[in-house]
């Protein structure tokens, strides 16, 4: 009976913890809406610029700039903050990544920002 009344509790937590946990993430979410193209290719940049190759990940990161550019009248106004706070992070990624001799940390830690402001605009 202690079983049973185990098994039906961890039913209703787990449950709840499901309903009450994903219109959370999708409230998050939905700032700037699905921004995991965008994630995917800074997550790219990121594994190539650990690698030490920041040249490539130079080139790289030019496919998030242009794809950031042209989603920029769909994106800009659903939340001028969020694109903003985004915009902010992915300029530094790309003056780390464009200097005339890039910092692998600064370049690490403005990439680390960048993903994170994606994440959380």
């Amino acid at each position: 009976m202690k079983r049973r009344r185990l098994a039906a509790s961890l039913a209703v937590f787990s449950l709840y913890v499901s309903c009450t946990s994903i219109p959370n993430v999708a409230l998050a979410a939905s700032a700037l809406g699905d921004l995991s193209g965008l994630k995917a290719i800074v997550t790219d940049v990121q594994a190539i610029a650990a690698t030490g190759d920041l040249a490539k990940a130079s080139q790289r990161i030019t496919d998030f700039e242009t794809a950031w550019d042209n989603d920029e009248p769909a994106l800009k106004p659903m939340d001028k903050k969020a694109w903003h706070h985004v915009d902010d992070a992915a300029d530094a990624a790309l003056k780390a990544l464009r200097a005339k001799k890039p910092d692998g940390s600064e370049v690490t830690s403005t990439l680390m920002a960048l993903a994170a402001a994606i994440d959380n605009p």
